[in-house]
């Protein structure tokens, strides 16, 4: 009982033990008991609404750490801080709740507060400070001028980071950050909307960052950075990212989500920095995120990263069909000419817009029809109806006479010269040649079902080099095989003949095509004009010796058999086909059946030998049933086949599909 009272007496007596727990005080009684214990001890002060603010900030001079969270209401910390004094404070979180924030610009402090010890400081307000001890900052909700102020004097700084600017116009993001002197700073993040950001000026002056690790930005930021080896930009020119990428040679990670309408200042350049190339000897990956039509062929022709992988995401679709344009033209003025036409008549005529402009892949135009045309609007009168048909018709007839082109295949050709010259990847001669993989990625990127296009070659150093293409866009199962009156005349067999035109550049002497929850070569099914499509493209590809198919669930590369013919892949010699993995794990097990994919097989088997280039090897492996009569036939075809399977229903030799041995040379 002793050694209890004296163990409570010496708790009791422990002011700093009663400051740091003063923060799970979730009653004003509880708050009050433990601030009288806390005595003169530095306090965790935690505001809630469930406390009241003036008591919490009376005792905020003797604050060692502040947090205000989202769950608290709203409050201009940066008014409540200015011309405080706060020694203790190491830590201050101040992001309370924005619902109740007034909209607009917020007032600025005059005066600063002064916190020697502060380490780690957040705030969603204006505010001005003086700490030099300052490791981390966040600041959010400032105007331009305000970060200004705000960003002067803070030399000891190592994290710092940028967001919800306060401003409608754009903001020369190199011009700010050069207000301050920033000789400790590792880590830079800007995040910014799209229109508060200009491109570079042709004047501006890098920032000096002498000990920068991290850069991302969603705005171009000059820097000049030795060490900085992450580099990630969004909203940036072609151009700008390049001038960055200049002032980063350590870069090893570094992408770029660029934009195509970047406000440009009024002095701007289209010009690539300097004439001597910009060396990224210690590049690891480089990754470009966007339509492949706003590529830039100069960025890649600029850089010389002879260790790094470069990798595109790129929409290679048709262009939209524009007979979904011209009808909803029609539509709507019918909808507008016919007398008695009121807001029911209205709306069902902007449904079958709606459905006319999302097939047809109209994105801009269906982007329009939402904004005037809500979904789920409420009771519209007809003259409002009558307005918006009227303002929907006059955008659709400057579609109907400036239809959309695609450029994307030229495009591609244009940029990937400079992709591999940024490699330095090495012409073969014939001697040894690059690898293509294909694969359907079931989500990768951020993007659902992009298509993976995988080159695997040597540079002039004879290191190997990866090259990879994510070919995004919408797939067969949602559309793109239906040939009515809107769906694009398109299909993954035909969007790889785009890249495989692109593609040419890289000596390919080997392809591989992975089933990977999809065929990457979905076909259409009433045209065979994107087989012969691939087929002509293919005919190109003189030194593709190698097809190799690797099935899962499903077989794939439905598209590249179809194109087998007389004139495509003129050295193909040949075929390898892996089978899936099984499950056998109940008797209601999925087992796959690949009968048509091996017909098709058949049939190209039959071209190439009608032809007079019968294939020479056919390598057959893994879970695969085989009618012993096809592979009789196929016999004849080909100079060597090899099966080596396992019967895909786990019955051996008492399969009928099956042969009788599992490993036999022909």
């Amino acid at each position: 009982m002793e050694a209890s009272r004296v163990w409570y007496g010496a708790a009791i007596a422990t002011c700093a033990l009663w400051g740091g727990l003063l923060v799970l005080a979730r009653s004003r009684r509880q708050w009050l008991t433990l601030n009288s214990w806390a005595g003169d001890a530095p306090r965790r002060l935690m505001y809630t609404n469930q406390l009241p603010y003036d008591m919490l900030d009376a005792v905020l001079h003797r604050a060692s750490a502040v947090y205000s969270p989202a769950i608290s209401s709203w409050r201009h910390w940066g008014l409540v801080l200015e011309n405080r004094d706060l020694p203790f404070v190491e830590v201050m979180l101040l992001q309370p709740g924005e619902q109740w924030k007034p909209p607009g610009r917020l007032d600025s402090p005059t005066h600063p507060f002064i916190a020697p010890s502060l380490r780690i400081f957040q705030i969603s307000s204006p505010t001005l400070f003086i700490a030099n001890a300052l490791d981390t900052l966040v600041l959010a909700n400032s105007a331009p001028d305000q970060l200004a102020a705000t960003i002067r004097e803070l030399r000891s700084l190592r994290r710092f980071e940028i967001r919800d600017v306060i401003s409608d116009e754009p903001v020369d993001w190199t011009t700010l950050i050069g207000q301050g002197t920033w000789p400790m700073l590792e880590e830079l993040r800007i995040v910014c909307r799209r229109h508060q950001s200009y491109a570079l000026a042709i004047n501006a002056i890098a920032v000096s960052l002498p000990r920068l690790r991290e850069l991302y930005a969603t705005a171009a930021v000059l820097v000049k950075a030795p060490l900085a080896q992450h580099v990630h930009l969004v909203h940036a020119r072609y151009v700008d990212y390049a001038r960055v990428l200049a002032g980063t040679p350590s870069v090893t990670h570094t992408t770029l989500r660029g934009s195509a309408d970047v406000r440009l200042p009024d002095f701007s350049t289209r010009v690539w920095p300097g004439a001597a190339t910009i060396r990224l000897d210690s590049l690891i990956s480089l990754m470009v995120f966007n339509d492949v039509e706003n590529y830039g062929p100069g960025l890649f022709s600029a850089l010389s990263a002879p260790s790094g992988e470069i990798r595109l995401y790129c929409d290679l679709r048709a262009a939209p069909n524009h007979q979904g344009v011209l009808d909803v033209d029609a539509i709507l003025r019918t909808a507008l000419n016919a007398e008695g036409t009121d807001a029911s008549g209205f709306q069902r005529a902007f449904d079958h817009c709606r459905r006319a402009l999302a097939i047809s892949d109209q994105e801009a135009l269906l982007s329009r029809l939402d904004v005037l045309n809500p979904r789920g609007m409420r009771d519209p009168s007809t003259p409002e109806m009558r307005r918006a048909a009227q303002n929907l018709l006059e955008s659709v007839q400057e579609r109907v006479n400036n239809p959309i082109v695609s450029h994307a295949e030229a495009t591609l050709r244009d940029v990937l010269p400079g992709v591999a010259a940024a490699i330095r990847f090495r012409a073969t001669d014939h001697e040894e040649h690059g690898t293509l993989e294909i694969e359907g990625q079931p989500y990768a990127g951020g993007r659902p079902n992009p298509v993976r296009y995988t080159v695997t070659a040597r540079n002039v150093e004879g290191h190997t080099r990866r090259v990879t293409l994510y070919m995004t866009g919408r797939r067969v199962c949602e559309g793109w095989n239906k040939l009515d009156r809107w769906h694009p005349k398109d299909s993954m067999t035909w969007a790889a003949s785009r890249m495989f035109a692109g593609l040419r550049i890289f000596d390919i002497g080997e392809i591989t095509i992975v089933e990977n929850g999809f065929d990457a070569l979905e076909r259409m099914t009433r045209s065979s004009a994107d087989v012969a499509a691939l087929a002509s493209t293919l005919a190109c590809y003189t030194s593709t010796h190698t097809l190799h198919f690797k099935f899962d669930v499903n077989a794939t590369g439905y598209g590249m058999l179809r194109a087998i013919d007389s004139s495509s892949l003129p050295a193909l010699k040949t075929i390898r086909i892996e089978g899936g993995s099984i499950d056998s794990s109940g008797e209601n097990a999925y087992v796959p059946c690949y009968r048509a994919w091996f017909e098709d097989l058949e049939a190209a088997l039959m071209r190439l030998q009608e032809a007079g280039r019968a294939l020479e090897m056919l390598k057959i492996e893994g879970h695969v049933c085989l009618c012993q009569f096809w592979i009789a036939r196929v016999r004849a075809l080909v100079g060597t086949l090899r099966v080596d399977v396992t019967c895909t229903r786990g019955v051996g030799e008492v399969c009928i599909f099956c042969r009788t041995s599992s490993a036999e040379i022909w």
